[in-house]
């Protein structure tokens, strides 16, 4: 959008947005509220910002793909992240109710299909919070493999964005 005539783009602390009241007629939150440590004041700023007429768009994970997969794969196997659950789809409605008079939740079907179950174990053994051994790293891949069905691990991913307006 950088080359967009007429928009402008700017990264900004969500606790404290350095613009003017009713300065937006959008804010969009991309997949980064579960990151913000007080999540009420990074909204209530969100809500001095917009325009009357003014909708924030804010796009998170659910609690049940790809975080809890990872979770049930890795369960009594060495050390594991553990799943923020901050905003998420189950909660994020009733944390923007406060804040936006109407709260609209769409979701996202997905699914990933990893056909090497290498690559997947990769992807973990990444996260920051895992760590794991040898034996254990052989675990995680008998792990995988066994949950492959038609030539793929199959993870369904939850996703879906909500949109709030003023």
């Amino acid at each position: 959008l950088a080359d967009v005539r007429g928009v402008k783009v700017e990264c900004a602390d969500i606790q404290n947005l350095p613009y003017p009241d009713a300065s937006f007629d959008v804010v969009i939150a991309n997949m980064m509220l579960y990151h913000v440590p007080n999540i009420a004041r990074g909204l209530s700023e969100v809500r001095r910002v917009l325009r009357r007429d003014g909708c924030f768009f804010c796009l998170t994970y659910g609690e049940n793909g790809l975080g809890r997969f990872i979770d049930d794969v890795m369960a009594d196997l060495g050390s594991h992240m553990v799943q923020q659950d901050s905003f998420t789809l189950q909660n994020g409605e009733t944390q923007l109710k406060p804040f936006f008079s109407e709260v609209t939740r769409m979701d996202y079907t997905d699914e990933l299909r990893v056909t090497d179950a290498r690559d997947l174990a990769d992807y973990i053994r990444s996260m920051q919070g895992v760590s794991l051994s040898k034996s254990d790293d052989d675990e995680l891949l008998n792990r995988l493999n066994a949950r492959r069905q038609d030539g793929a691990i199959r993870v369904h991913k939850e996703y879906g964005c909500f949109i709030a307006r003023v």
